[in-house]
């Protein structure tokens, strides 16, 4: 019992590493200036952080940080508004009525959303919901609206 152990402590090292050293390269190149051709496995000996004031600048990311904020603040106001609104009955009421509009909202979770994504993209264009604050709320919403009811019963 005890090789077993080892052996399974072993390849959960192994996988955490294959999984982490991806992210220690990606730090060790974002500390290093554009002319550094040393090794990607070793940290330089000056940390460069002109790299990210410039990726921040040439990216607009102030603006893109704001609107995400906006955007996800509006979206889980929404969701808990609704989703409370929507688990609430389901909670306290025991019915047949109640599991079968719970399981409904169960299956919804199961359907990928890459199935989905032609015709969503249509139905955004449709509505004029493309490139618009309101219709990236409504797609959050939409997506996470049965797990917020799924999970709101269980509190």
């Amino acid at each position: 019992m005890r090789g077993k152990q080892k052996l399974k402590n072993f390849f959960s090292l192994l996988i955490s590493l294959i999984h982490i050293l991806p992210f220690y390269i990606l730090l060790t190149t974002s500390f290093k200036a554009s002319d550094d051709i040393s090794s990607k496995w070793i940290m330089p000996g000056y940390l460069f952080w002109d790299n990210f004031k410039n990726a921040w600048r040439e990216a607009n990311l102030s603006s893109a940080f704001i609107n995400n904020a906006f955007v996800t603040s509006f979206a889980v106001v929404i969701l808990i508004i609704l989703g409370s609104i929507a688990a609430y009955p389901l909670a306290r009421n025991r019915s047949t009525w109640n599991k079968f509009i719970y399981m409904l909202f169960i299956s919804a979770l199961i359907v990928p959303p890459l199935t989905i994504l032609v015709p969503l993209y249509k139905f955004m264009v449709d509505i004029g919901g493309m490139n618009h604050f309101w219709g990236i709320i409504l797609l959050h919403v939409t997506f996470y609206l049965p797990i917020t009811i799924f999970c709101i019963p269980a509190l």
